[in-house]
């Protein structure tokens, strides 16, 4: 929505300065606060942009954002997670404007609470609406072939997210060597005496948990990591041109519905039926197993992706 909304010159100035001094980010990362600007202009504007954001007071903006409505809903609420996402935006701007952000850091505090009192709720909700359990996922698996079982499998067992998933399939020893060191923050995946290594130094929380690395010698996956091409990106297109980090979502849902009609499955979905289904068995061993191979604490498994109430 309003993505291609056309900014004014100061509008434009001030975004790409702030994303310009975030050199740490990823330039996904960069977009998606790009988009959450824009759409929160077009809410606090509409298509006049004659006014500038900044010079509206934090209140002002915390009202409008906190009675939005849905798109497609004008009778709904957004979620939380969207009020959070435009007051963050807008926090950061006034932040590096070196303006005062009290009053927007305090409202973000209340959002912050209502939406993880939610979140079980929510995630029921995610869980009911795609239909499929933890034995049905397994089935699922392996009903694929080719690609979409490798990605469908590296989800199930490694519990990764999109970022993780662009791969270069490769037997170049320079290259998994300077991986693994630690000197190039890459995903690769090679095979080694018959065993396949999947090696992770760029994700999310890679500065914190440092490289993932993950052995199998899965048959089924070695079958078909061979039929692809050598020292490209795993997973491609219909084009034969490897997926960008913002069209493998869409992949991973296509996949899904055409086994299972309005599945709609994603990473995080993926993910929440195996947390759904470990609690459910009081399994801690493989909690803290996906817990390790995610990236994250135990408390922000239990806070981002239970159906429990804590």
């Amino acid at each position: 929505m309003n993505s291609d909304l056309k900014l004014s010159v100061r509008h434009t100035k001030l975004i790409n300065d702030f994303l310009t001094s975030k050199q740490d980010l990823k330039e996904n990362t960069k977009q998606t606060y790009l988009n959450t600007f824009k759409r929160l202009l077009f809410n606090v504007f509409k298509n006049n942009q004659k006014r500038y954001l900044l010079a509206r007071t934090q209140q002002e903006i915390i009202n409008i954002v906190d009675t939005l409505k849905d798109f497609n809903d004008d009778k709904k609420d957004v979620s939380y997670n969207n009020k959070i996402e435009y007051l963050k935006i807008f926090k950061y701007l006034l932040q590096f404007s070196n303006k005062k952000f009290d009053k927007v850091d305090k409202q973000l505090n209340i959002y912050f609470g209502l939406n993880e009192k939610q979140r079980p709720t929510k995630n029921k909700e995610i869980l009911k609406d795609s239909n499929i359990n933890f034995g049905e996922l397994l089935q699922f698996l392996h009903k694929l072939k080719g690609q979409d079982y490798i990605i469908y499998y590296l989800l199930i067992q490694y519990n990764v997210r999109n970022a993780d998933l662009i791969i270069e399939y490769t037997d170049d020893k320079q290259l998994i060597n300077s991986v693994l060191s630690g000197k190039e923050k890459k995903n690769i995946i090679y095979i080694n005496d018959g065993v396949i290594n999947y090696i992770r130094t760029d994700y999310k929380t890679a500065s914190k948990y440092g490289i993932q690395q993950h052995q199998t010698k899965d048959e089924d996956l070695i079958k078909y990591l061979q039929e692809q091409t050598i020292n490209e990106g795993l997973f491609k297109n219909t084009k034969g041109k490897a997926y960008k980090i913002n069209e493998i979502s869409n992949y991973i849902k296509a996949i899904s519905n055409r086994l299972h009609k309005g599945a709609n499955l994603t990473q995080q979905t993926v993910y929440k039926i195996l947390v759904d289904y470990f609690e459910s068995e009081n399994d801690y061993k493989r909690m803290k197993q996906i817990t390790k191979n995610r990236g994250h604490t135990m408390e922000t498994q239990s806070r981002n992706y239970s159906t429990t109430d804590h």
